[in-house]
């Protein structure tokens, strides 16, 4: 009877929990209905209600309003990549420039970029391979430092591999891919031993060496498990080529009804996504460029769009693509390639039909974006591309910071560890210590065993002295002591001084190499990372130089050639154009145009500045430098007045530690006066005959800056 009341009153509990539970529920959610909208009300006007009350404001400007608006949902610009068209481009002049050619090393900057040494007959040249995901492409490069950041293995590959074979062909395997293959063989008409392929994919970007005979993998600079794609990448597994593009190839033959049918099967699709969806080898970057010709938005749906405008894309720019990319007598020299400049000198994007108007880069106007031409593809993909070389300008400057950081630390221990030291032996403390003795030893007769003190005169002032002796010492013994004091407190000074004076002459060092880097504050150009890998160098955290060679200069024969007003060169007034290269020149103020401008030039770390003061200047120009300051070695050279020395010295100081000064003492004196301070680090001379004229920084702020901006080199 029990168990039938409890299996019908238990289900009537929980269908009465239930239901409480679920009113409960619907009057919090009825709650938070209501209440919802009330928060909505209040948040919104941060967007919706302050631009409509900025436009009831009597002073508002409505455009401006306008441009903020489309500034806060404006998206953030993507870095435009290689496309198909840019890669074939770049690769018919390296073609044309480095086949044949010999391949002499192979050098690795980092984790994505890796340059090969090819000898022609025109010299060295290093052809760039990057397989970053966001900057992968196939160009020439500067040359590397001398020594690799770190030992990467596939560097090392590929030098057991190519070293000493020839390139003997550039070429793109598939049509309309961005697969670059390169085929190296004992010369010209061989079979090739290896080919290496550059795959510009974005972020699956990868440079792979394959065997010729065995098509196998033999080095890859970035592997791929087969659990990670259906196309896996390792050492000794056969190589396939990545699957072609989606889309109809491209073709001369191809009709404007054709061509006009294929655009139109969705009228509502963006220009730009009917193209990219139709045919293969397009890229965003192209389809905008070739719709800025053809007067059109790349954006605007193919409904919208006149046919008659279309038809003017297609006869005009269009036709233009397909006669460069399947032309194979198509001049690299006929491509004019242009980059749109930011007003503040930013690299915004660049095209290259050359069929946008475009300007010389001298005729520029910098206060406005503009098209600008460059001279060849190599030189569009190193201006365009070279910021990304910022990730490694990042690294090597946080290394070099801290490491001179943590260098300038212990230095600075190590000089007020000596000053201590020294200031506890002030020859004061010597002086009254051997006084005290002699005073001790000259009235010792006058001391009686028992007494507490000894009453003496002085030598000097003859007032009388009291010498306090403990019960257990005497006169004597007290002298002895004194002079043994006094004697340890000499020798101290004598061992002291020399290790204070090397401890700050390391100082004054690290805190010309903290000046330095603090000059290289931003990226502009891989020049400067050359400059911060010699400061790598300098400090022994980059490269193949020992400290012992990096502090000390050459001596002996090897110091012959270097040394000022040797050798014919050096009479005649001449230098070597490569040993310029870095510095900075800068061309002192004329008022007539027909005179010729004395320049400045200034080292940008302390190797430069040894080089420029040691090797390049010559004895009679002017040496300039901010007075008791690390800074950069400053030469004036050419025809100069009282002006130009001014003008100098507002470089000088605005090349210091005292940039951030009003006004900064520069010294200035002849180059024969300057010499290398013995012993001393790189970069620490010696000055005589020296005069001081006060520099202001921000005289030379905008000059200096226009310079690094400009990266002239002579």
């Amino acid at each position: 009877m029990n168990r039938c009341v409890l299996a019908l009153v238990y289900p009537l509990v929980l269908l009465l929990f239930l239901f409480f539970r679920r009113h409960h529920a619907s009057s919090r959610g009825a709650s938070f209905i209501k209440t919802a909208p009330c928060i909505a009300r209040e948040r919104a006007p941060r967007l919706e209600e302050a631009p409509r009350a900025a436009l009831q404001a009597p002073d508002t400007d409505v455009s401006s309003v306008s441009s903020a608006l489309k500034a806060l949902y404006q998206p953030k610009a993507k870095k435009q990549t290689v496309d198909f068209t840019t890669l074939l481009l770049s690769c018919r002049e390296l073609n044309a420039s480095l086949v044949p050619s010999s391949v002499s090393s192979a050098f690795q900057l980092d984790d994505s970029n890796l340059l090969l040494g090819l000898t022609t007959l025109s010299g060295t040249r290093w052809l760039h391979l990057c397989w970053d995901a966001k900057a992968a492409r196939l160009a020439l490069g500067e040359n590397p430092p001398k020594k690799e950041i770190l030992p990467f293995s596939f560097s090392h590959n590929i030098r057991l591999a190519l070293k000493g074979l020839t390139l003997t062909a550039i070429s793109l395997p598939q049509p309309f891919n961005r697969i670059v293959e390169m085929t190296f063989a004992p010369r010209l008409g061989r079979d090739p031993f290896f080919k290496l392929f550059v795959e510009v994919q974005g972020p699956r970007s990868n440079v792979i060496l394959v065997s010729a005979d065995t098509n196998s993998i033999a080095a890859c600079a970035y592997q791929v498990g087969a659990s990670r794609s259906v196309r896996p990448l390792q050492t000794g597994q056969l190589y396939q080529l990545p699957p072609a593009q989606s889309g109809r190839l491209p073709s001369l033959e191809e009709t404007w009804d054709v061509f006009h049918r294929r655009l139109s099967v969705v009228p509502e699709m963006s220009l730009q996504k009917a193209f990219i969806d139709s045919y293969r080898g397009l890229s965003p970057a192209l389809i905008i460029e070739m719709a800025l010709v053809a007067g059109l938005d790349a954006q605007t749906p193919i409904k919208d769009i006149p046919e008659a405008s279309l038809r003017s894309l297609y006869e005009g720019p269009w036709k233009r693509w397909l006669q460069l990319v399947l032309s194979d007598t198509e001049n690299p020299a006929s491509v004019q390639p242009a980059l749109r400049i930011g007003g503040e000198g930013q690299r915004l994007s660049y095209a290259v039909l050359g069929l946008l108007p475009a300007i010389d880069a001298d005729a520029a106007d910098t206060s406005e974006p503009s098209w600008v031409k460059a001279k060849s593809m190599q030189e569009l993909l190193r201006i365009y591309y070279g910021e990304h070389g910022s990730k490694r300008w990042d690294d090597l400057k946080t290394r070099c910071d801290r490491a001179v950081k943590s260098r300038l630390q212990k230095s600075e221990q190590r000089v007020q560890l000596f000053e201590k030291q020294l200031a506890s032996a002030d020859e004061s403390e010597v002086e009254r210590l051997r006084k005290r003795g002699d005073l001790l030893m000259a009235y010792q007769h006058e001391w009686a065993a028992g007494d507490s003190e000894l009453i003496c005169e002085d030598f000097e002032t003859h007032e009388s002295v009291s010498i306090p002796i403990p019960p257990d010492k005497t006169p004597l013994e007290l002298a002895q002591a004194a002079y043994k004091r006094s004697g340890k407190l000499q020798r101290s000074i004598a061992a002291v001084m020399p290790q204070l004076d090397k401890a700050r002459d390391d100082l004054q060092y690290l805190q010309s190499i903290e000046t330095a880097i603090e000059d290289l504050a931003q990226y502009r150009r891989d020049s400067d990372i050359k400059l911060l890998q010699e400061i790598a160098e300098e400090l022994g955290i980059y490269g193949s130089e020992t400290n012992e060679a990096r502090k000390k200069p050459a001596k002996g024969k090897q110091a012959k050639g270097a040394r000022r007003g040797k050798g014919k060169a050096a009479a005649a007034g001449k230098v070597h154009k490569a040993s310029m290269k870095g510095l900075l020149v800068i061309d002192c103020p004329r008022e007539g145009t027909n005179d010729t401008p004395a320049v400045v030039i200034a080292g940008r770390n302390n190797r430069q500045n040894d080089r420029l003061t040691f090797d390049i200047a010559r004895n009679s120009e002017m040496w300039l430098h901010a007075q008791g300051l690390p800074g950069s070695h400053c030469i004036l050279r050419g025809p100069s007045s009282e002006a130009d020395v001014q003008f100098a010295a507002h470089v000088a100081a605005y090349l210091s530690k005292g940039k951030n000064s009003v006004q900064v003492p520069v010294v200035y004196t002849l180059i024969r006066d300057v010499k290398r301070a013995p012993g001393g680090q790189l970069g620490l001379v010696t000055v005589r005959n020296e005069k001081v004229v006060w520099g202001r920084p921000e005289e030379g702020r905008q000059v200096v800056e226009r310079a690094m901006r400009e990266g002239a080199d002579h």
